[in-house]
């Protein structure tokens, strides 16, 4: 049977991320990290999140009196737009800033999930060699480059009249999934692909599954409150996913364990 390719693989890689979220949330070990890491995310998101509405009452007019109702719509939908777009933001934001500051954190989370579902992978991608550092800062770079250039596309889409705003938040959602999923499978790429280019073409290979497990996880943590509590827990899932989604393509690496 072929891989899903297209919408299917999206609404696959949807499917894979919501039971990659099941299996997380039942593996003992994972809950601990979880535990460990949630309190430090949730409060760097609230504080950003905090800052970032601070800035837009700054900046945006308050909806008040109208002047028209076609100026008072805009304004609402603007609120509504900025709002949605700090809310998604604002936690991929922490999550990049603790990958590169606190590079073991995600390291952790995922091997703990990876060893509780397929222990011999995990065993295996553990003993294989880790980039640099400084190849891993490059690549959060360039995620942060690309979704920042996603972002303001959306942004100059939202300003096109009545659509605009709709299809500016269509964008910047897409390109949150691709990035966020980009991220939490940075410890399997980190030593399946051992160039960019490589990486890149493992992730197009792949294109329809990453937006789907990025579309499911990006929905988790956007929710306010609960969104900065769900880091550590979409992490685990993303471990969680790699021996069914990507077994085929990390051979002759062990993606089952076998039957005794």
């Amino acid at each position: 049977m072929s891989a899903p390719r297209g919408p299917l693989a999206v609404a696959a890689g949807v499917h894979a991320g919501v039971r990659g979220l099941a299996r997380a949330l039942a593996q003992r070990a994972a809950r601990r990290a979880y535990l460990r890491a949630a309190t430090v995310s949730a409060l760097a998101t609230v504080v950003l999140q905090g800052a970032l509405f601070a800035a837009a009452a700054a900046l945006l007019p308050a909806p008040g009196d109208p002047g028209s109702l076609l100026g008072w719509v805009a304004v609402v939908l603007a609120w509504i737009v900025v709002g949605a777009a700090i809310l998604l933001v604002a936690p991929v934001v922490v999550l990049l800033l603790l990958a590169v500051l606190l590079p073991l954190w995600s390291e952790r989370i995922f091997f703990a999930s990876l060893s509780a579902e397929a222990p011999a992978l995990a065993a295996a991608l553990r003993a294989r060699p880790q980039a640099p550092w400084s190849r891993a800062l490059r690549r959060t770079a360039a995620r942060v480059a690309l979704w920042l250039a996603a972002l303001a596309a959306g942004a100059a889409v939202g300003l096109v009249p009545v659509a605009g705003p709709l299809l500016g938040a269509a964008v910047g959602l897409g390109a949150t999934a691709w990035v966020l999923a980009w991220e939490l499978l940075d410890p399997l790429l980190d030593r399946v692909t051992d160039t960019p280019a490589a990486e890149r073409r493992f992730l197009r290979g792949h294109a329809g599954l990453v937006w789907g497990l990025g579309l499911a996880w990006s929905a988790l943590v956007a929710i306010p409150l609960v969104g900065p509590l769900a880091f550590p827990l979409v992490q685990a899932a993303a471990a969680a996913v790699v021996p069914d989604l990507f077994g085929a393509a990390i051979a002759p690496l062990p993606t089952r364990d076998p039957v005794e």
